[in-house]
């Protein structure tokens, strides 16, 4: 666990996290005080036995002084972006974020990442590897050597990435999807899953198969993401 404040927000009241939660009580190394979500989509008092505190109030109950958050949200298709946003929310809140590595994870030490990152149970993770900001990496997933991985990036449960790998921003990669060595891929992409990537890909596609083929495009709305 890479924190610097131990105790803890989490944005989000979905099954990952609750999965986070009973993970963490595997480790000692962080106390997650409450969760939080926009008061919309708030139907309980409680979640896992703690407070759940509308987004629009948190730092006044649980200021960024005291405490940094942990952004969990992850939806199924649209969820690199909505968790962009809700980082950027935090962030503009005045919080910090915690790095949250679940204790079963094999993460080499030389590790460089950013804010806001999730690796859970069962992931290796290579030697010399960088990854950025907010990014979700699910369990069971290999990342080779020597990778790059930009921010707001999603990478489901069983993937494997060969060394040298190089990926962009806001990419939602499915699950069980192999990307051999040495592969580039840009931002903005929705890959199936058990997708095969022996090629680099562009930005903003939707990407199946065995290779993978772009069968129409992704996030081509939000030019901050796709640019060419």
């Amino acid at each position: 666990m890479d924190i610097q404040n131990p105790h803890i927000v989490i944005f989000g009241i979905g099954p990952l996290s609750r999965t986070i939660f009973y993970s963490s009580q595997r480790s000692n190394t962080c106390k997650i005080a409450c969760f939080t979500a926009d008061r919309g989509y708030i139907k309980e008092a409680t979640f896992c036995g703690l407070p759940v505190v509308a987004f629009e109030e948190v730092d006044r109950q649980y200021p960024p002084s005291d405490y940094d958050m942990l952004v969990v949200n992850v939806g199924a298709v649209s969820g690199t972006i909505s968790r962009k946003d809700m980082f950027l929310r935090a962030r503009d809140k005045g919080y910090d974020f915690a790095n949250y590595i679940d204790p079963k994870a094999d993460v080499m030490p030389d590790l460089i990442m950013g804010r806001n990152n999730i690796i859970m149970s069962n992931t290796h993770v290579g030697p010399c590897g960088r990854m950025g900001d907010d990014n979700f990496v699910r369990e069971n997933t290999y990342l080779g050597h020597d990778f790059i991985i930009g921010a707001h990036n999603f990478l489901g449960p069983g993937c494997t990435f060969g060394g040298s790998c190089r990926i962009g921003d806001l990419n939602f990669i499915g699950m069980g999807s192999t990307v051999i060595n040495d592969i580039h891929i840009g931002s903005g992409n929705l890959i199936g899953a058990g997708t095969l990537v022996i090629r680099n890909l562009e930005n903003c596609g939707k990407y199946v198969g065995h290779p993978a083929k772009r069968v129409g495009d992704y996030l081509q709305t939000r030019t901050d993401t796709c640019r060419a």
